[in-house]
């Protein structure tokens, strides 16, 4: 009699397995279905929106990086540097912050290099998976030179 009982349980339990398969599993196929393929689970911190497009400047370097912003005494003493730096770059394309990676050797040329990029490098903001303007890092190297003459 115990036996029986366990037999005919154990078919239940099987029957609610069966049916229950065929209740979940249209579900489950509509939410892969309708998952982009690419998605990717948001997460918090640095990392949570990391562009899908590069950020572009829009600046002319030329233009930002003139003589008339040559660091005085750098100019008298007739040294010249290139600087390469990192910079914190909005949602809008301004740039938010300024840090130096690599020193022209020259205290005076790495800080107004960093100040001009700050105050008038501007770019077009990167974007994420879904096109939307998000905040990136970008790094740009700026060769200091005198004029001839």
């Amino acid at each position: 009699m115990p036996e029986l009982i366990l037999l005919v349980v154990g078919g239940l339990a099987l029957v609610a397995l069966v049916l229950l398969a065929f209740l979940i599993a249209p579900m489950l196929e509509r939410a892969v279905q309708s998952a982009p393929l690419n998605a990717r689970p948001r997460s918090e911190g640095p990392d949570a929106a990391l562009p899908f497009a590069k950020a572009r400047l829009r600046s002319d370097l030329a233009e930002v990086f003139t003589e008339d912003f040559y660091p005085a005494a750098a100019k008298r003493a007739g040294i010249e540097g290139r600087t390469a730096v990192s910079l914190s770059v909005d949602h809008t394309g301004a740039v938010t912050d300024c840090k130096v990676r690599v020193s022209s050797g020259n205290a005076e040329i790495d800080a107004v290099t960093c100040g001009l990029s700050v105050d008038r490098v501007r770019y077009d903001p990167a974007r994420d998976g879904a096109g939307r303007p998000t905040a990136s890092t970008e790094l740009l190297a700026v060769r200091r030179q005198l004029n001839e003459g």
